[in-house]
């Protein structure tokens, strides 16, 4: 949904609620002046309270529409938040508790902004073990330069490890943006895994499940998801990054038993107060928008992401990067 389109609805909105409170106003007007013939003063105050009530909410969306349309538009969206995500499982190595996991997913990238460049910051500044993310860097195929700049950038003690959303296949191949993630050294993990060895403070294996459109239709796919976890003991601790939450209901993943499954796409639907889910497309898009859930038993955290896409716009929903810590139950 382009922006002017949503500044349609919400003028639509505000000519419904200006047209209720006109009504609302006129009536009270006359109930008022009913009263004050008939020499009844207390309802006639009364009445013209209500009437500045009134008139305190015709004004109201006229002073402060223009400042939410600038926060959401200019000031929320580059408001980076960075949380902290604690998972405890029996399978994880005591020492992992040290490591510093860093998430960050949708990163929908045009071009280098400020936003683009507080993330760089934000991020290093974490000093991160490893860097995870679940793909969506660009909105237009001119965007793949602007966010291999960004990518370049990162800093991590013991790499970056990523997998390809949706957006991302809708503007290149594999074959044309895999040799360059290559030369940045960044690990790609289309339907494979790399195991995650620190040493002495443990290790887990990573698998990722990128999301090539329609090759997990109807959720019945297996075979890429055999491929990701191609190789690993089954007692061995694991972690699954998907692009789209939906990709839970692939048949059979409840059989690899991952420790902790990563996931974005849904941006936290970029709105974040419910009645207004209406004014973006990514609102209210299923049962997994952002923040913990428990599937079958197993932890899936979905991370708001960073960039937008069709709404240029966050409300209450700020872009987000996530500090992972891995406890031993």
């Amino acid at each position: 949904m382009l922006p002017f389109l949503f500044l349609l609805k919400i003028l639509a909105a505000a000519i419904y609620v200006l047209i209720i409170t006109v009504i609302l106003f006129l009536i009270l007007t006359v109930i008022s002046r009913y009263y004050q013939k008939a020499g009844q003063r207390g309802w006639h105050h009364f009445t013209r309270i209500l009437r500045g009530m009134v008139l305190l909410l015709v004004l109201s969306p006229i002073v402060l529409g223009p400042l939410i349309y600038f926060y959401a538009t200019y000031l929320e969206p580059n408001w980076i938040q960075v949380r902290t995500l604690t998972v405890k499982d029996s399978h994880f190595h005591e020492r992992l508790r040290e490591l510093k996991i860093v998430q960050i997913s949708d990163l929908h990238i045009e071009k280098v902004g400020y936003r683009e460049r507080r993330l760089v910051s934000v991020v290093n500044g974490l000093d991160p073990d490893v860097i995870l993310i679940n793909g969506d860097f660009i909105n237009g195929k001119e965007g793949w330069e602007p966010a291999f700049q960004v990518l370049k950038q990162l800093r991590s003690q013991n790499g970056i490890y990523t997998i390809l959303g949706n957006t991302d296949y809708y503007f290149a191949s594999e074959g044309e943006i895999l040799p360059v993630f290559a030369d940045l050294g960044i690990k790609v993990l289309l339907y494979d895994n790399v195991k995650m060895d620190f040493g002495a403070r443990g290790s887990f294996w990573l698998a990722g499940l990128s999301n090539k459109y329609g090759e997990w239709a109807e959720y019945g796919e297996t075979k890429n998801l055999d491929k990701a976890f191609e190789g690993i003991p089954a007692g061995d601790s694991k972690i699954l990054l998907i692009h789209d939450p939906e990709q839970v209901k692939i048949k059979k993943l409840g059989e690899y038993a991952p420790q902790l499954i990563l996931a974005g796409d849904n941006h936290g639907g970029q709105i974040g107060i419910p009645v207004l889910w209406q004014f973006s497309d990514y609102a209210n898009r299923g049962p997994y928008m952002g923040g913990s859930y428990m599937v079958n038993g197993i932890p899936l955290y979905v991370n708001r992401g960073i960039g937008m896409k069709n709404l240029n716009m966050r409300f209450f929903c700020r872009p987000e990067v996530t500090v992972i810590k891995l406890l031993k139950r």
